[in-house]
């Protein structure tokens, strides 16, 4: 593989095997952060390459990482995404079809395809979280190419790692029509570099189930396309064989949001941007749903105990992110919860409400299809902002609510301008409704320059001491 651009697959993939290596010696060694964790032991037998991304890691990220509250849960995440990346690095390597997708588009069908599913706005924002200088090389070479900076840093560092030769060329292109128009032109701007098929399918404005069905039938034909052109067959034993995956994904789901009731909340907020980047890979393996049930066992374990995830003696300030994580200081949650005991409940990219999406039937091949549309068709973010207004001012009012929340955080990602549009809309609803203070601040999900990470706590804790006095 060593003439195929992998640079990205192969470097988060190193990662994901350092970390595993740092908790699994941290727990041994009896430490809980960087400082006392013996890196020379750690590295001694690693090749030049590991080294180096070693180096490249975010202290701050590892250290939060290795924390007893965090780290267990952190371990089953590089496990199951470090599985997902030697799948990418694997099918790259036998010639298999690679789709790169949009990340509301759930992978299970062209899994069962014999595809190589890859989620273009995942890999930025792992980029930015893990490593120092995030994916910004990859943003500067295509906005050197004349394309503006605000646009969404998500996909901005995707195909700036293409035309860096990080990552390879795909097959095809596949994306809904939604949430914004941005992602649109830059998946065709990739099509464009790559020579390679966008299937874009349509979306419809409304959420109603009139409007549920045109958008499966839309989903549908858009399956159909790539498997014409594309000549691979779906494996209905193996999509049911995801699908199965799936549905105890969405089990272990619902139970976490469910505990995350209780007070104080037993599940830390680091945790939140992992479950957004293991979304992305809705059924991929049975890794995957070890992440969520450990999340959920040990949130379960606290509660049952009279455990905190905050400090003694800290009274616990309960928030909701009504719109994205900042994705390039993971360390931020874990400081939220010592310094403020500032809880993190839920986020636009993390919600997902059982009444709508319930679990999938998979009695047969439609049926199968039918409940992964009604996942996708209610996926964060584009659920939110594809319809009216009320369809996210409702959600997270209800959430506020449900939650009991004691504040509204909009970390608005500059990219994201249907997002700012509707925010006062929203703020103002959570203030009546939820009878809670509200804080908005804008910031780029994956490039800490135009936010820095210090600015970011800034305002966190000029807010926590508002609320506290």
């Amino acid at each position: 593989m060593k003439d195929k651009p992998i640079e990205w697959f192969k470097r988060i993939r190193t990662a994901c095997a350092i970390i595993e290596g740092a908790i699994e010696k941290a727990i041994d060694d009896g430490v809980t952060n960087v400082k006392d964790l013996d890196v020379e032991s750690l590295l001694k037998d690693a090749d030049d390459y590991t080294k180096k991304v070693a180096g490249m890691l975010q202290p701050d990220t590892v250290d939060a990482a290795l924390k007893p509250k965090n780290r267990n849960a952190t371990l089953k995440f590089v496990k199951a995404y470090g599985e997902y990346m030697d799948f990418v690095l694997n099918g790259i390597e036998q010639g298999k079809k690679l789709v790169y997708h949009y990340f509301e588009t759930v992978p299970q069908v062209l899994l069962a395809m014999d595809m190589i599913p890859v989620c273009v706005e995942t890999l930025p924002v792992l980029m930015a979280a893990l490593f120092n200088d995030g994916c910004e090389e990859e943003i500067d070479a295509l906005e050197a190419e004349g394309f503006p900076a605000h646009l969404c840093s998500a996909q901005k560092g995707f195909v700036g790692a293409y035309l860096l030769d990080r990552v390879p060329a795909p097959a095809y292109f596949f994306k809904p029509s939604v949430p914004c128009d941005p992602s649109n032109l830059l998946f065709q701007y990739m099509s464009k570099l790559t020579d390679a098929p966008y299937i874009i399918f349509d979306v419809p404005y409304y959420t109603n189930e009139r409007a549920f069905r045109y958008y499966k039938e839309e989903l549908d034909d858009a399956y159909q396309r790539l498997m014409k052109l594309s000549g691979n067959s779906l494996d209905e034993e193996r999509l049911k064989k995801h699908v199965e995956l799936t549905n105890k994904q969405l089990e272990y789901i619902y139970k976490i949001e469910d505990i995350r009731k209780n007070r104080p909340c037993p599940d830390p907020g680091f945790h939140r941007p992992m479950d957004f980047a293991l979304y992305t890979i809705f059924g991929f393996s049975e890794k995957v749903v070890d992440y969520f049930k450990t999340v959920y066992e040990e949130a379960k374990e606290r509660v049952e105990k009279g455990i905190s995830i905050i400090p003694e003696g800290k009274e616990e300030i309960r928030t909701i992110w009504t719109w994205a994580f900042e994705g390039f200081d993971l360390s931020v949650y874990h400081w939220m919860e010592e310094e403020y005991g500032a809880t993190y409940l839920i986020c636009g990219l993390t919600i997902l409400p059982e009444e709508f999406v319930g679990y999938i039937d998979t009695h047969d091949l439609d049926s199968m299809f039918e409940g992964l549309a009604r996942l996708t068709f209610h996926y964060p973010m584009s659920r939110q902002v594809t319809s009216f207004a009320d369809t996210w001012i409702n959600d997270f009012v209800k959430a506020a609510k449900l939650y009991k929340a004691d504040c509204a955080i909009f970390s608005g990602h500059m990219a994201c301008k249907h997002g700012w549009a509707l925010n006062k809309l929203l703020s103002d609803a959570i203030r009546e409704e939820a009878g809670i203070p509200t804080l908005r601040f804008e910031m780029d999900i994956a490039d800490k320059r135009f936010t820095p990470p210090g600015e970011v706590k800034r305002m966190l804790a000029e807010f926590f001491e508002t609320i506290r006095h």
